[in-house]
């Protein structure tokens, strides 16, 4: 079991890699078309369920022992500080950008020009309530989800058992099904009110997390060492198949029993000696890790950036996708420490508060 100061071995290799898929699937939609088919990454929409499950875990490991149940502002600015500052840079980025390029920061074009749609962007608070959706820097949907709804789907799951969060996951994941929603949608259909698919899947995913990681790491389920590793090399090939596959992210029937397997393979990722385990384990993967969340941010403003290269010629457009990818890289570790510095300031700012 993993104490709260200690890295969960080989999550950090697998939140890169996902993060570097995402990147890429978007890269290649803008230079080449979103129709057309991907070189190896189909489904890329399954990653971020994936990546769900593994905030569940992860806020659930740092935050066990000092949580405290009367204390929800605290744990949110925590996560506030944790998410919002670099997406704002991200923002800032991308208004450059458009700015440079056309004259205007945020093009109509871009999404909403109303007051709302400045609010729910600057204060990342679009796909999680009535101001609707379309944030400019896109990808962000995801950020803004786990920041509003996720953050307290952690803070339910640190009073419920293991089982308990096992079954609210199953349950949200049934709604999904029963309304026929795939795993790529994140805006429609509304299911009540402004409740979205995005919302219904981080609940899903982090009480799936969260639950199965405590039923398997924290109680009396142990489990040999021969069966660990073959729950994570059949929760990794799921893993695969779903985002290399594009069938299988269609159907709700076929991709929740996937994503069900994929993070029973996580869940087991840290405490296994295999391959997997040991390849997402390596320097490099965790050092990608550590970029994973500005890789997340900055991809879609540097293929804004490059899009003026976009020819007609198909070799030219087949690399640029890898040229985004290498220049987000780049910006990243920079970015990193800036995203750093936003925790720690965070962190001092909560101090002052108590004293």
């Amino acid at each position: 079991m993993a104490k709260n100061s200690e890295r969960l071995p080989g999550l950090d290799g697998l939140r890169g890699a996902l993060a570097l898929m995402v990147a890429y699937n978007h890269a290649y939609g803008h230079f080449i078309g979103w129709g057309e088919p991907r070189w190896f990454v189909l489904n890329a929409a399954f990653a971020v369920d994936v990546f769900f499950a593994m905030s569940g875990v992860v806020l659930y490991v740092a935050y066990r022992d000092s949580f405290s149940s009367s204390n929800i502002w605290g744990f949110f600015a925590k996560r506030f500080f944790r998410l919002y500052p670099l997406y704002l840079l991200s923002l800032v980025f991308l208004g450059s950008v458009f700015l440079v390029r056309t004259g205007i920061p945020y093009p109509p074009w871009l999404g909403g020009q109303s007051i709302a749609d400045y609010l729910g962007n600057f204060f990342l608070c679009k796909y999680v309530g009535p101001l609707g959706d379309g944030l400019w820097n896109d990808p962000a949907w995801s950020i803004a989800v786990e920041l509003w709804v996720g953050t307290f789907v952690a803070f339910l799951s640190f009073g419920m058992s293991g089982r308990l969060c096992v079954i609210a996951g199953a349950v949200t994941y049934f709604v999904i099904c029963a309304l026929g929603i795939p795993l790529n949608a994140s805006t429609q259909p509304l299911v009540v009110g402004f409740i979205n698919p995005a919302m219904l899947r981080c609940v899903g995913a982090m009480f799936l997390g969260v639950g199965l990681w405590r039923i398997f790491s924290e109680s009396k389920y142990m489990v040999g060492a021969p069966m660990r590793e073959f729950i994570v090399s059949i929760g990794f090939l799921c893993m695969a198949f779903s985002i290399f596959l594009p069938t299988l992210g269609v159907s709700p029937f076929v991709s929740v029993p996937m994503l069900f397997a994929s993070i029973l393979g996580l869940v087991f990722l840290p405490s296994s000696s295999s391959p997997i385990s040991s390849a997402l384990n390596c320097p490099f993967m965790v050092g990608l890790g550590d970029l994973s969340f500005s890789v997340y941010l900055l991809h879609s403003p540097v293929v804004f950036l490059l899009l003026p290269l976009k020819g007609d010629s198909r070799v030219a457009q087949e690399s640029l996708p890898f040229l985004a990818l290498t220049f987000t890289l780049l910006l990243a570790i920079p970015a990193s420490h800036f995203e750093k510095f936003g925790i720690s300031v965070g962190k001092k700012l909560l101090t002052l508060k108590k004293t």
